[in-house]
């Protein structure tokens, strides 16, 4: 609808009718004249269609900089060091990500990093070791322990140069596989699972009282024999894992029946459908377990865990996923192809026709496949993606992606999204502002919002629209122009609202590419407008509510 104004107002607004384009042109932060294409946008705010979960806004760990920048809303404690965590000497094996070898971390680390997140309002996702093994004792130098000791297994193909006795397990590029599991490890005790989440529970309380509400089933357990290869001498199969994560869940559920579970945590494509013990494809193990893939089996052993002792050990269906596209998943930009490769390969998170241009050759649709896989075998299974990366992260190329993802994430409904990186916003990572423009965008506290309403692009190829109604009624939409040309969005907004002539801006482009530009601008026609979004940028419009 259109604006109501009074005659003084509305004889103002003409008066700025003839610099209206000029101006929001300057606001978005445009100085270039040439514009290639025309996109048509439509957004209908006249009642929000979709609640955006606040918890897709998380991070794999962060520094304080970030923390203060970004405000996301969850931390996942994960990755390879957490599967074997001694927490009664807060030591841990970095497995094959360093020399195998046992590191000592501050002491009472964890609780100091809940704390942290507690006191910024941050949930913690905290991973429970299901591997069995952990550092068998604490060192506060070097020489730390390790599984392959130069001295004890002979010369490797690498070795530390910090402890010269460790080497990565590799003799002529062959797996050393005569090692002793028990050179730098222990099996940890029967309770020792139980011990690590009352440490939780005593300091901060159950889940329902401010505690650690997020558990996660250890970490990529289809790679346990290659990261952790040290101890775990081969691939698991379908009921050995299940069989732990099962044990695990149960465990977190006696301890703290509020708290949630975040389940299997496998590392990608392959790991979906098929055991390590089968590889990337059917096999004996497949076919041993009813010819089903392994999440759709696993959902319904769970399910069928519920049915029978009426408890759901369950809570959310947790996968990784990293772009499997040549040169994608890089800190390096890459070439124009590389690029414009990277925005395209985004649609593997939702869109059924697109074939992912990697080894995979196939739709992915990852949302709605994991969305219809819950619907069949487990209904009311929520969405995690604790992990995934789309390279790029220092570039603008890299937070235009990250920008279209979160837009992804909210649209389509995953319910707890955090990105494997580690990011500081002291280093001006263009990727941080991608964050930034949905949680934090005028540097205040504003956010995006979390009622989602339909928006929609022509061509979503060159642009990406997202839309929000604040709780406070301001109408929040994201204009993502991946191409690397100006474009001009002609957009349709439907509206049953009254909202302000005078509107925000918050930019992020490639003109400027080290902060979020803040500007404002008069929209005489709150039902049609014209903008021009500079190449490769991000824009966030808020509209006031009168």
């Amino acid at each position: 609808m259109k604006l109501k104004t009074n005659s003084k107002i509305f004889l103002s607004l003409l008066a700025l009718y003839s610099i209206y384009e000029y101006s929001f042109n300057k606001a978005f932060g445009s100085t270039q004249k040439t514009i290639n294409e025309t996109v048509d946008i439509t957004i209908n705010s006249k009642k929000a269609t979709h609640k955006i979960s606040p918890l897709i806004f998380g991070m794999n760990r962060f520094d304080d900089d970030v923390l203060v920048k970004v405000k996301p809303s969850i931390m996942r404690w994960g990755g390879n060091d957490t599967s074997r965590y001694n927490i009664n000497s807060d030591t841990t094996s970095l497995g094959k990500d360093y020399f195998f070898q046992n590191i000592p971390k501050p002491k009472d680390f964890l609780s100091t990093l809940v704390n942290r997140n507690k006191s910024a309002n941050i949930n913690t996702i905290i991973t429970l070791p299901l591997l069995g093994w952990i550092p068998k004792r604490r060192k506060e130098e070097h020489p730390y322990d390790c599984s392959f000791s130069i001295t004890k297994y002979g010369l490797q193909d690498d070795v530390d140069t910090w402890d010269t006795d460790c080497g990565n397990g590799f003799k002529d590029n062959l797996a050393l596989t005569n090692n002793n599991p028990q050179d730098a490890s222990i099996l940890f005790s029967k309770d020792y699972q139980s011990k690590f989440l009352n440490l939780f529970i005593r300091e901060f309380g159950l889940a329902r009282n401010g505690g650690v509400r997020f558990y996660s089933l250890d970490n990529e357990p289809m790679l346990w024999h290659k990261t952790h290869r040290d101890v775990v001498k081969k691939p698991i199969n379908y009921t050995d894992l299940l069989d732990k994560q099962i044990k695990g869940a149960s465990i977190i559920k006696q301890t703290d029946p509020t708290a949630a579970t975040l389940g299997p945590v496998l590392w990608g494509w392959c790991a979906y459908f098929f055991s390590a013990q089968d590889g990337c494809k059917a096999g004996s193990d497949y076919r041993k377990n009813q010819n089903l893939s392994f999440l759709p089996w696993y959902l319904k052993q769970f399910y069928n865990q519920e049915k029978k002792n009426k408890i759901r050990l369950l809570d959310f269906l947790d996968v990784h996923i990293y772009p499997q596209g040549d040169n994608i998943y890089s800190q390096n930009p890459g070439t124009i192809k590389t690029q414009k490769l990277r925005l395209r390969s985004t649609n593997s998170l939702w869109d059924k026709s697109y074939i992912d241009e990697s080894w995979i050759n196939q739709p992915i649709y990852l949302i709605k496949r994991l969305k219809n896989w819950i619907d069949l075998y487990y209904p009311g299974t929520k969405i995690a993606i604790s992990e995934y990366n789309w390279g790029g992260f220092s570039s603008v190329n890299g937070a235009i992606a990250q920008a279209d993802i979160l837009g992804i994430f909210g649209s389509e409904g995953v319910d707890i999204a955090t990105h494997w990186e580690y990011p500081k916003a002291t280093m001006q990572q263009p990727g941080v502002y991608a964050f930034q423009i949905y949680t934090n965008f005028d540097g205040k506290g504003s956010a995006f919002g979390l009622n989602g309403v339909n928006a929609a692009s022509s061509n979503r190829e060159k642009v990406s629209v997202y839309s929000s109604l604040q709780d406070k009624g301001n109408l929040t939409t994201i204009f993502i122009n991946k191409s690397f040309n100006t474009v001009l969005a002609d957009v349709s907004h439907i509206t049953n609202k009254e909202f302000a002539a005078e509107a925000e801006t918050y930019t992020f482009s490639s003109i400027n590419s080290s902060s979020i530009l803040a500007n404002r601008v008069l929209l005489p026609d709150l039902n049609k407008f014209k903008l021009t979004l500079p190449a490769q940028s991000i824009c966030l419009l808020l509209l006031h509510k009168q």
